[in-house]
C-alpha cells in the first residue's frame, strides 16, 4: 500500500532535500510526496489529496504557521498523523506542537534516520488504528455499504461540554434530557438517587 506523505514547508531547498532523501521510497512506489510551501496551502492539498496518511510541516512559515495548520485540522476533527519539523525546537514549541496534535517534533537539520523511525512507527500505528476501526465495524454488523461504499471512519461532531453539563444538570433534577427519550414522548427521567 502507497503511504501519501505531505510536506510542509517554505524552504524550497528543504523540499529538494526530501525529494532526494525520500527518492527509493518514491520510486519504489511505496510512497508518495505532495509538497506545500505554507499552512494555507497545506490545507489546500490535503482538500484535494483525501488519501494524506502523514503531514510533516515546518513550524513556522509565512501566511499561515504549520501550528495554525494544526489547530484548524484539529477544530474540524481532522486525524492526519502529524510530524513538525523546525529549527525552533524549544521546548515551549515542543508542547504547542504537541497539544495541537503532532505525533512528533524533530528539530533541523534534520537526521534522516531517526526520521524514517519515526514516519515508519507513525504509518504503522495509523495503518493499525484504520484496521481495528474497520474490524469493529465489520463485527458490529455494519458491514460494508451494500453500493461498496466504504464506511466513514471519520470522527462525529460531540454534544459541546457546556452543553453535556446542562443536560446531566436537568436529568438530575427529573426535567427531560433531549436525546434520552428515543420514543420523543413526554415522559420524565425521575431524580437521581445520588
Amino acid at each position: 500500500m502507497q503511504s501519501v506523505v505531505l510536506l510542509v514547508d517554505d524552504d524550497r531547498l528543504i523540499h529538494k532535500l526530501f525529494e532526494a532523501k525520500f527518492k527509493e521510497r518514491t520510486q519504489s512506489g511505496s510512497l508518495r510526496l505532495i509538497h506545500a510551501f505554507d499552512g494555507a496551502e497545506g490545507l489546500e492539498k490535503l482538500a484535494q489529496n483525501p488519501d494524506v496518511s502523514l503531514i510533516l510541516t515546518d513550524f513556522q512559515m509565512p501566511v499561515m504557521t504549520g501550528l495554525e495548520m494544526l489547530y484548524h485540522l484539529k477544530e474540524q476533527a481532522v486525524e492526519i498523523p502529524t510530524i513538525v519539523i523546525s529549527s525552533f525546537d524549544s521546548m515551549a514549541n515542543l508542547r504547542s506542537a504537541m497539544n495541537a496534535g503532532a505525533v512528533d517534533f524533530a528539530p533541523k537539520p534534520v537526521d534522516f534516520d531517526d526520521l524514517f523511525v519515526s514516519i515508519d512507527r507513525t504509518l504503522e500505528a495509523a495503518a493499525k488504528q484504520l484496521a481495528t476501526q474497520k474490524a469493529r465495524v465489520l463485527a458490529e454488523g455494519l458491514g460494508p455499504h451494500p453500493r461498496g461504499a466504504v464506511p466513514d471512519f471519520s470522527p462525529k461532531p460531540q454534544i459541546p461540554v457546556q452543553q453535556q453539563g446542562r443536560a446531566r444538570a436537568a436529568g438530575e433534577r427529573g426535567a427531560r434530557v433531549p436525546g434520552d427519550d428515543p420514543l420523543g414522548s413526554d415522559r420524565h427521567r425521575p431524580p437521581s438517587m445520588a
